[in-house]
C-alpha cells in the first residue's frame, strides 16, 4: 500500500493534471454505477436478457459522468485548489491559509462555479436541458422553490471540513485524490441512507423522466451532497 501511495504522488507531482482527470473519470464513473445499481435498482450487465424485469445500467450515462468528473473535479480543482488559491493565498499548510481557501471555496467557487456547473450538466445528461438545471438551482418551479439553498446548506455541512484538513495537512498532489474518496464515501453513505425513500414507487412516479430512460429526479440525493459526481 505505501509503495502505491508513494508512486501515486510521484506520478501525480510530474503528471498533475493527468492524474487529476483520471482519478476522478474512475471515481464519477463508479458513483454513478454505484447509483444506477443501489438506488435506482438497474442491473450491470454485458448480456441482453429478455426475461429480466430490471432496467440495465446505462454505461453511456456513467461515461458522460465520468467524463464531467474528471473534467471539472478532477483537472479543473487541481487548478482551483493548487494553482489559483495558492497563488492569492499562499501555498504554506497553515491554518490561517487552509481557513481562507476553505472560505474561498465555500462562498465563491462552490456556489458560482462548481454547482451550477453540475447542475447544468446533470440536466443536460438526464433530462436534455441544461437551462432547466439552472431553473431548478436559482428559480425552482409550481411545486418546489429553489434548490440552491438547501444544496449549499448540505455542502456546508461537510465540505469545509474536509477541504480545511486538505488545505492544512495533505500534500498538494494528494489534495484531489482525497476529495474524491470522501465525496465516494458520502455518496455510498447517502445511497445506503436513501435507498428505501428513492426506491419507493408512488415517491418514483411522482419524478419527472428523460428520455425514455426513466432516469428518476436526482434530487433527495443530489439536495444531501453535490458533489457525488
Amino acid at each position: 500500500m505505501a509503495f502505491l501511495l508513494r508512486g501515486y504522488r510521484n506520478v501525480s507531482k510530474r503528471l498533475p493534471v493527468t492524474v487529476a482527470f483520471a482519478t476522478c473519470f474512475v471515481k464519477g464513473g463508479a458513483a454513478d454505477i454505484f447509483a444506477q445499481t443501489v438506488v435506482e435498482g438497474r442491473e450491470f450487465s454485458f448480456r441482453a436478457e429478455e426475461n429480466s424485469s430490471k432496467e440495465k445500467v446505462n454505461l453511456v450515462r456513467s461515461l458522460a459522468f465520468a467524463t464531467f468528473s474528471g473534467g471539472y473535479t478532477g483537472s479543473a480543482q487541481h487548478y482551483v485548489y493548487n494553482v489559483f488559491m495558492a497563488q492569492l493565498f499562499g501555498k504554506a499548510r497553515s491554518v490561517t491559509t487552509a481557513l481562507k481557501m476553505s472560505l474561498a471555496d465555500v462562498l465563491v467557487h462552490a456556489p458560482f462555479f462548481y454547482v451550477p456547473c453540475y447542475y447544468a450538466f446533470e440536466y443536460l445528461v438526464l433530462k436534455g436541458s441544461a437551462v432547466e438545471g439552472m431553473r431548478a438551482l436559482f428559480i425552482g418551479d409550481d411545486e418546489s422553490g429553489p434548490e440552491f439553498i438547501p444544496v449549499m446548506k448540505n455542502y456546508a455541512m461537510i465540505w469545509p471540513s474536509v477541504l480545511f484538513f486538505n488545505f492544512a495537512y495533505a500534500p498538494r498532489e494528494l489534495r484531489i485524490a482525497i476529495v474524491a474518496s470522501v465525496s465516494f464515501l458520502w455518496l455510498i453513505i447517502l445511497s445506503t441512507i436513501s435507498h428505501h425513500q428513492i426506491g419507493d414507487p408512488a415517491i418514483a412516479d411522482s419524478q419527472p423522466f428523460a428520455d425514455s430512460q426513466h432516469f428518476p429526479d436526482p434530487k433527495p440525493l443530489r439536495r444531501e451532497s453535490v458533489k457525488m459526481n
